[in-house]
């Protein structure tokens, strides 16, 4: 597998004449699925065969599925050298010393390398000034107020407060977008930096249906494509306005414990086109971590 990923890719540049190939990463979230659930069933090797395979052709994302660091800990189980691994898992990906209390395979990992805390401190440091803070303030901002009106009892005065909030995230979304700028978690910082999750969905949906068909879909499947956004977003957005619009959703991502066995195959085709997993996947990550 890989060796012919890399000779098409290889292929691809010469066609080019060696130009920046922008790669669709819609293959590259299909392969994390597919990594993740061998990880989960103690299948080490291909699991970090398929890892290690894509990531020789895609830049890692680190995903909501960390496939970074499951990457880092297939590495240590399999007795692989691990060590830059873990240290980029640290400048790159923002790990940090509290999520060794979650994780004891990387824990181990970081003890049998013995990373001093000058040196770990050291790699935090590029972490922190790999991402955008004032950017990361803001959006910060966004999200806050885009609940603060709707914790309310709505009445008149507050909901014309939200339609107003609403507008004003929208374009300062669009003025972001339009630099294509995504704040994710490489852009602005992951949970570690002040404990906080950040996440723009909730403004997304609170777009208007005019501007989201015309100017959030679109650029969002652009970051989709990029491995900017994670499908999850497009899809929910895509099927909250079908909902809305008393429509049957497209991708299924709503309630999908309710969605009838017989749709499956519908939805799981449709899903496959943006990067989504399919429902049996879904249903068996939400079986898994139920407590």
């Amino acid at each position: 597998m890989k060796k012919g990923i890399l000779i098409l890719f290889i292929s691809c540049c010469l066609l080019l004449g060696c130009k920046t190939v922008k790669l669709d990463y819609t293959p590259y979230y299909t392969a994390v699925y597919k990594a993740d659930s061998l990880m989960t069933t103690s299948n080490f090797k291909k699991s970090y065969g398929i890892l290690d395979s894509i990531f020789n052709l895609y830049k890692p994302l680190n995903s909501s599925y960390q496939e970074y660091f499951t990457f880092t800990k297939l590495s240590y189980l399999l007795k692989l050298k691990y060590k830059n691994k873990l240290i980029n898992s640290i400048t790159d990906y923002g790990l940090d010393k509290d999520y060794f209390k979650y994780d004891s395979i990387l824990n181990k990992a970081f003890n049998e390398i013995k990373i001093s805390d000058k040196e770990y401190q050291k790699y935090r440091a590029k972490y922190i000034n790999s991402i955008d803070l004032n950017l990361r303030k803001e959006i910060k901002e966004m999200v806050f107020l885009d609940q603060k009106y709707r914790k309310e009892n709505i009445d008149s005065e507050s909901a014309n407060k939200i339609i107003l909030q609403d507008l004003e995230n929208q374009n300062l979304l669009k003025v972001l977008f339009n630099k294509n700028i995504y704040p994710n978690e490489r852009v602005i910082g992951n949970y570690s930096i002040d404990k906080k999750s950040i996440n723009i969905v909730a403004v997304l949906l609170h777009t208007n249906d005019s501007i989201r068909i015309n100017y959030f879909l679109p650029k969002i499947k652009e970051f989709v494509i990029a491995g900017k956004c994670s499908p999850v977003i497009y899809g929910a957005m895509v099927d909250q306005y079908h909902l809305y619009n008393d429509e049957n959703q497209f991708y299924g991502t709503y309630n999908i414990n309710r969605i009838p066995i017989k749709h499956y195959f519908k939805y799981n085709s449709r899903r496959k086109t943006i990067g989504l997993p399919t429902i049996e996947f879904d249903l068996y990550k939400i079986k898994q971590f139920k407590p």
